[in-house]
């Protein structure tokens, strides 16, 4: 059985360390963007628009 490369292990442990990142950060402005449409007050445009 082979075993793998310290070169091999520690990128492959860089990536998973990012993909981690991503979706820890994806999260995060996925939250910050519901919070944000939360406060926020909306109407239709086309109204003014009509009018």
């Amino acid at each position: 059985m082979r075993t793998a490369s310290p070169a091999v292990v520690t990128g492959r442990a860089v990536v998973a360390l990012a993909s981690v990142a991503v979706i820890g950060l994806s999260g995060y402005g996925w939250s910050l963007l519901s919070q944000a449409q939360a406060h926020m007050t909306t109407e239709l445009c086309l109204s003014h628009v009509c009018s």
